[in-house]
């Protein structure tokens, strides 16, 4: 497209529907053509993230901390008359400083542990299709298309990389 009355023109790579399609079946039929080496390779990524032995280990420390900081804090409650100086700077601020930062580490722990599983239920599916495939692609598929392709990716002049949900990326000519 061109700015009137000025010379330069859109830089970016400009492609059809149709040149799209094909980009997605080239990648893919060089997918499948290396299948059982991929589905490996994804399986392997795959049972990793179900291996959440730091990050449990890591929720399971922050719990711990959080149960006997809350201890310490009733504790200190029943035992001391609390004044507003006692509250913001004395050993009870620092026993909720204490308690705060074991919530917020247990939280992270978690948030992993539940991403690591949605990841691996996705790449889950992700092999779902690939194991349905056979043979080479034809032409395009659009249930292929909506469970394999992550995103396509148009680089210089006439190449393109396709990532696919697993997180494979596979460069092709176009």
């Amino acid at each position: 497209y061109k700015i009137k009355g000025n010379k330069d023109r859109c830089r970016s790579p400009h492609v059809s529907e149709e040149q799209i399609k094909d980009i997605f079946v080239k990648a893919a039929n060089i997918l499948i053509k290396d299948k059982a080496d991929a589905v490996r390779r994804i399986e392997s990524i795959r049972d990793s993230l179900l291996v959440n032995d730091s990050f449990q280990k890591s929720l399971d420390q922050a719990e711990t901390e959080i149960s006997v900081v809350s201890g310490l804090m009733e504790e200190y409650v029943r035992s001391t008359v609390l004044t507003e100086s006692e509250v913001k700077n004395g050993r009870y601020a620092e026993l909720q400083a204490r308690y705060e930062a074991a919530v917020k580490n247990a939280e992270k722990a978690r948030n992993a542990i539940s991403d690591r599983k949605v990841r691996a239920r996705e790449l889950e599916r992700f092999l779902d299709e690939v194991r349905k495939l056979d043979g080479a692609f034809l032409q395009f598929s659009k249930e292929a298309w909506l469970g394999l392709c992550d995103r396509i990716t148009l680089m210089e002049k006439g190449k393109a990389a396709v990532r696919f949900r697993s997180g494979v990326e596979i460069e092709v000519e176009y």
